[in-house]
């Protein structure tokens, strides 16, 4: 052998770099999982800071969904996203079609489960998130 030949990688090596990479990424997506799913956090994070008519709709949200768990910072992002796509909050009551683009982005579906407290995922809107589909396991 020369002294400027390169060792050359063999198939052990080779399947033994893949495997430990696939061991790193797939403990890399099971913490983040663990985290994600915890519940903990969700109760840490503050909620965002609302507009006067958002602190309105707001609680016109908490008034018509009394029966759910709803954690100010998941009302206060999803308030503070609406006024950002559409305008801000003029009427006194919310319409269904309201309410029903605030449970869509949230992680009420596909369980449906009134028990857990809600999560803001994404505003629901095909225009805005295109890709968000909540009901793709329902």
């Amino acid at each position: 052998m020369t002294e400027n030949s390169t060792a050359k990688p063999t198939r052990r090596t080779f399947l033994a770099m893949t495997i430990g990479g696939a061991v790193v990424a797939g403990g890399a997506a099971g913490l983040t999982w663990w985290i994600k799913d915890r519940g903990e956090l969700d109760e840490i994070e503050p909620p965002e800071p609302m507009s006067e008519t958002g602190e309105v709709l707001a609680g016109l949200l908490r008034e018509r969904l009394d029966m759910l768990e709803l954690p100010d910072a998941t009302i206060s992002k999803w308030v503070n996203r609406y006024e950002k796509h559409r305008k801000p909050w003029t009427r006194d009551k919310v319409s269904r079609k309201d309410l029903q683009n605030f449970l869509l982005s949230t992680d009420f579906f596909p369980a449906a489960d009134e028990s857990k407290p809600l999560r803001f995922v994404a505003y629901y809107d095909p225009y805005i998130s295109v890709c968000y589909n909540p009901l793709r396991y329902a």
